[in-house]
């Protein structure tokens, strides 16, 4: 069956399990848990309809949990946050689609300090918690960063010494860290350009895609699931953690998330690298290209902060 009949399919399918009468548009991709669709109802709204994957974890907990934080976060107002709504036993989750999405390297100073500006308002009053109940794991543990193990065997020769030395002191500061900070509260949990548009309509930013919102640990915000795929600009980034930990009682520790971003991203590319079998050569040009100019906006982003950590 050619594709787009597939998927138009797995639209009709949905509309006759769930009522509904959505009018299929286009295929949007598919993330970790779900295959995401383009669609319209009959008045010509635009949609993001999401069908989870067999044993997504969406089937278990988006229908208990996004729901509530979406309308949480809607109360906030400084962010617009679109309607969401689950259909069926199986968590077929439809999100309200406006806006454009935002070009950071046209805003200009001041655009990029109210983005920031924001974004951290927002942050800060989305994590707002009376329970201040500390993670278990640390994100560090928990993502399995301690060793980099899945790729530094096959590719270790094509990172340059000043690199590996920066794995070494990252690896070193992140197991010196007590963790207390590392709180678990409400959080978004996928911000990335893709998922910030903006809306003229409302005159403001809107934050979509909450499927892997929940009750996590709070530096699950700040370092994306995946970051080598991370776009929202270190410098922008780093100065929406600063204005976060002057408007909120939890604070983020900007070295922290720098070592965690540097220890995720080269996980991430030797990790994808090893499964589609690159070679110790395609690697390398990865690395010259594309891997090295991240590595070196993430250093200059959040230069300041590591400099301080170093000194004290």
């Amino acid at each position: 069956m050619d594709n787009e009949l597939k998927y138009a399919y797995m639209v009709k399918e949905l509309n006759e399990k769930c009522g509904t009468n959505f009018l299929y548009e286009k295929y949007l991709g598919s993330g970790q848990d779900v295959f995401c669709f383009l669609v319209r109802n009959e008045n010509g709204a635009t949609f993001v309809l999401k069908i989870p994957k067999v044993n997504s974890r969406l089937e278990y907990f988006y229908a208990d949990y996004s729901e509530k934080i979406c309308d949480k976060a809607r109360s906030i107002g400084s962010v617009f946050v679109p309607q969401s709504k689950t259909y069926g036993d199986n968590g077929y989750i439809v999100e309200e689609y406006a806006g454009s999405e935002i070009d950071f390297d046209s805003l200009d100073e001041d655009e990029r300090e109210y983005f920031a500006e924001t974004m951290a308002d927002f942050f800060a009053k989305l994590h707002k918690t009376e329970t201040k109940r500390v993670a278990e794991d640390s994100y560090y543990e928990r993502k399995n960063l301690t060793s980099l193990r899945r790729g530094m065997f096959k590719y270790k020769k094509a990172l340059p010494l000043r690199v590996l030395l920066e794995i070494e002191k990252a690896q070193k500061y992140l197991k010196s860290c007590d963790n207390n900070d590392e709180i678990l509260t409400t959080i978004h949990g996928d911000f990335r350009s893709d998922n910030v548009l903006f809306r003229e309509d409302v005159g403001g930013i809107s934050l979509i895609d909450w499927e892997l919102a929940g009750y996590k640990n709070i530096y699950c915000e700040f370092v994306p699931n995946a970051p080598a795929s991370q776009n929202i600009p270190f410098d922008i980034l780093y100065s929406i953690i600063k204005k976060y930990n002057q408007k909120s009682d939890l604070k983020i520790d900007p070295e922290k998330v720098r070592c965690l971003m540097l220890l995720g991203m080269l996980n991430e590319y030797m990790y994808v690298a090893g499964i589609n079998k690159k070679s110790f050569q395609d690697f390398k040009t990865l690395y010259d290209e594309i891997i090295s100019v991240k590595l070196e906006e993430l250093e200059s982003a959040f230069k300041g902060d590591e400099e301080v950590k170093t000194n004290q």
